[in-house]
């Protein structure tokens, strides 16, 4: 039994979603160790106490029950990784978000000395991207860090003919993280004056809890700017929504506009290539041009006044793209095989 430690397990998650994808694909057995929000009727979801004293003694008590052997954490979670050292279980770290968990930005942190400690002990470093690689890698031996992508469902692939106009969208929640501010402001700046120009906005902006990257004031900037444009019909927020739905806004839309500021590497866009939806997007730290080839498969600007042309994003639609690039590279199937033989 493989235990999954996330964070917030029916939330927006971008670690928590691509976790119970990959427990979807894996030939092992999963357990989720949740910590944040709560689920219910779930037997293979344990919810994990908010009191550190006692996640240590419940955390026990559910491994021994389920005879869990190795822990994988979708990120950082300190009292698990001490019981999985005084259990000897084998531990598979994924380091989910670049300056969040990846082992610079834990090293200037207090407890970094202790958080090593047990650190080197893991079995292995599971890393999104060459940059966090490469960080990591001064860390720990090179044989005990791997770079293994995140994944995707892929289906049909969804062409030009059957997109809306020009619909274009941003995917995620509305945090300053994120920087849907600036998606918004590049719509009405680039698209918002091309025939039946639409600019959804997908993830949650209102009644967010357990999420510390969330501000009522950024929303309402986002909303000001949107209230005080003469497009603002053309744009409409559509917050919370099941992962289907959110697919199925990316499979109506020609471009995903996402210029976060960090990222692991962002789902979001992954899930907009596998729907043939060009993602628009800065560098990232470099992690953009891991995924796609500028101007092959998507579009990397150098800064926001930087626009891309209408005609040279339905040739790229039109053309699969996006679509072809991810049956090669991001298939969830070809990425479960190589936790497969970990978990061995």
């Amino acid at each position: 039994m493989v235990g999954y430690f996330l964070h917030n397990f029916s939330g927006y998650s971008g670690a928590s979603k691509q976790a119970k994808l990959l427990a979807e694909n894996i030939e092992h057995e999963v357990v989720f160790f949740n910590f944040g929000d709560r689920v219910e009727n779930n037997p293979k979801v344990v919810n994990v106490p908010s009191s550190f004293f006692i996640q240590f003694f419940y955390i026990i008590y559910y491994v021994l029950k389920f005879k869990v052997n190795t822990f994988h954490f979708h990120g950082s979670f300190n009292i698990p990784l001490v019981i999985s050292f005084l259990l000897k279980k084998r531990v598979i770290l994924k380091t989910t978000l670049l300056g969040d968990d990846d082992f610079d930005t834990f090293s200037a942190k207090r407890n970094w000395t202790i958080k090593f400690f047990f650190i080197k002990n893991i079995y292995k470093n599971i890393t999104l991207s060459r940059k966090v690689y490469e960080i990591n890698s001064k860390y720990l031996p090179e044989q005990k860090i791997l770079l293994i992508p995140n994944g995707v469902s892929i289906g049909p692939c969804v062409d030009l003919d059957s997109k809306e106009t020009n619909s274009f969208c941003f995917v995620g929640l509305v945090c300053k993280r994120k920087r849907t501010f600036e998606s918004i402001e590049y719509f009405l700046q680039n698209f918002a004056h091309l025939p039946d120009a639409k600019f959804y906005i997908v993830g949650p902006y209102k009644n967010v809890v357990n999420n510390s990257e969330f501000s009522q004031e950024y929303v309402d900037r986002c909303i000001q700017l949107v209230e005080s444009s003469e497009h603002k019909n053309k744009i409409r927020f559509l917050g919370h929504v099941e992962p289907s739905e959110a697919q199925n806004v990316m499979k109506r839309c020609k471009a995903l506009l996402f210029f976060s500021s960090k990222e692991g590497m962002p789902n979001v866009v992954l899930e907009s290539l596998a729907q043939n939806c060009v993602p628009i997007t800065n560098w990232l730290d470099g992690v953009s041009a891991e995924i796609f080839e500028n101007k092959i498969s998507g579009f990397i600007i150098n800064s926001q006044e930087e626009c891309i042309d209408i005609s040279d994003i339905d040739l790229m639609v039109s053309k699969r793209k996006p679509h072809e690039l991810m049956k090669d590279k991001f298939d969830i199937k070809v990425v479960a095989k190589s936790y497969n033989e970990l978990y061995l």
